[in-house]
């Protein structure tokens, strides 16, 4: 089932421990739907004209230099990969070096990862995307 929906709320602060934040989303009414049912939620992110935009919480640092989660389609593993950010905007942070077209970074759970893990991407996603969990247009 797929529905649609629009961001209501967003928290002022992100998780100490998990360096998330929490969003409120308003589905289209459905009956189908049911309270306290799980859901898997891919959205668009904004691209900025500098380049595109993570939230804050994709960014890790990784031998001393700041790198997102790059997950491989082919071999669902993850590896590190340096970027350079710049500005923050209220969307996230731009990222003006170091990503490419339809690659496919991990934005939760980041502090969980090392180089090289098996993980298990939802392949919906990654087929849509059909290279290689938020897409970089």
């Amino acid at each position: 089932m797929v529905t649609h929906g629009h961001v209501r709320e967003i928290a002022g602060a992100a998780d100490t421990a998990s360096r998330t934040f929490s969003v409120k989303v308003s589905l289209t009414p459905d009956n189908r739907i049911r309270l306290g049912q799980t859901a898997t939620v891919s959205a668009q992110l904004p691209v900025h004209p500098s380049g595109p935009t993570l939230t804050l919480s994709a960014l890790v640092q990784h031998d001393g230099q700041m790198a997102v989660w790059i997950i491989d389609p082919l071999t669902e593993t993850v590896h590190a990969r340096v970027v350079a950010a710049g500005t923050a905007v209220d969307e996230g942070i731009i990222i003006t070096n170091g990503l490419s077209q339809g690659e496919w970074v991990v934005t939760a759970g980041t502090q969980f990862l090392v180089d090289g893990q098996k993980i298990k991407p939802i392949k919906a996603n990654l087929a849509q995307a059909s290279t290689a969990a938020t897409p970089i247009d």
